[in-house]
């Protein structure tokens, strides 16, 4: 099962693909005879729990073999496009090293053991960083050197708080693909300003935060498709030239421990966001940056190709 967002002129709705093609989510319901509000979202689908999944999973092959209308994917007049599949999520979380060869190429002492260090967690703010397949990353007016990060992003289903790291995956609704872009060279331009210790970690986090710096998509793939989450290759091409190469067998976290692990510190909602880190082969690292006119091509095995165009801000619209 592939849950997408598409928008249809000026509406951006929940949707389910199959065959290339798109049924809406809400009208595939209506044909299930399945009783609900409008989902405006997939957030909001998420939220109404097993019912309404459990609906679409068994119901859809029988309604697939009807005469149910689907949705051309494309850009001519009566064709959809997809939109990031959570764009309204409630919170964004990323995970700061958790790729041994991406610590070590980024000048870090790697750990060999999980169980001594600490998953370092950050957030994003969702509203303003994720955007779509095919849209814009955007080269702030500010950016010095803005680089990619290929990751596998978790998507939570239910509510959770102190969650155990044996019953952690009953707790994931499915999985997508993040781009966590960096500017790796912000600083704070503030005159004369005195160095305080934590001054260049907050200068990183900062440079996480920029507009457009967290693309996702295209599809929201369920767990059944997915057997072995610890085991996808992740790739970044540059240009069409591999930048990344790595494998989710990688990580010195696993899923189950990371939501264990966040779940001690805040309350895990559905449709949250947690995107696991990324393997080596980052920018900084070769002495490259993206610059206006790249196309980065994100791609996960089992989950599909997330592509987007890198612009300079003065070369968009506001």
């Amino acid at each position: 099962m592939r849950y997408v967002q598409y928008k249809l002129g000026e509406r951006i709705r929940p949707g389910v693909l199959h065959d290339g093609r798109v049924i809406d989510l809400n009208d595939l319901l209506i044909a299930l005879e399945y009783p609900h509000k409008d989902f405006p979202s997939l957030r909001y689908f998420i939220e109404a729990g097993k019912p309404a999944w459990q609906a679409i999973s068994k119901g859809i092959e029988k309604a697939l073999v009807s005469t149910y209308p689907r949705l051309e994917i494309g850009t001519g007049k009566g064709e959809v496009t997809l939109e990031a599949p959570l764009r309204d999520a409630h919170k964004l979380i990323l995970l700061a090293g958790n790729y041994r060869e991406h610590i070590r190429e980024v000048g870090f002492n790697v750990p060999q053991r999980s169980e001594v260090v600490t998953p370092q967690f950050f957030m994003k703010p969702p509203s303003t960083t994720i955007t779509g397949p095919g849209m814009p990353v955007i080269l702030p007016r500010n950016g010095i050197w803005l680089d990619w990060e290929v990751e596998l992003a978790v998507v939570i289903g239910k509510k959770g708080k102190f969650i155990r790291e044996s019953d952690a995956m009953d707790y994931v609704f499915g999985y997508t693909i993040l781009n966590d872009i960096s500017e790796r060279a912000f600083n704070s331009e503030i005159p004369n300003r005195t160095m305080r210790e934590k001054d260049p970690f907050m200068d990183w986090l900062h440079g996480k935060w920029f507009d457009t710096f967290a693309p996702m998509g295209p599809v929201l793939v369920m767990p059944e498709d997915i057997p072995d989450p610890k085991n996808l290759q992740l790739t970044l091409l540059r240009n069409g030239e591999i930048e990344q190469d790595g494998n989710t067998s990688q990580m010195i976290h696993t899923i189950p421990y990371l939501i264990h692990k966040l779940s001690e510190i805040i309350t895990l909602e559905p449709g949250d966001i947690i995107s696991t880190g990324t393997p080596a082969g980052v920018g900084q690292s070769k002495g490259l940056r993206l610059e206006d006119g790249d196309i980065m091509e994100c791609k996960i095995e089992s989950i599909g190709s997330l592509i987007n165009p890198v612009r300079a801000e003065n070369q968009t619209k506001s």
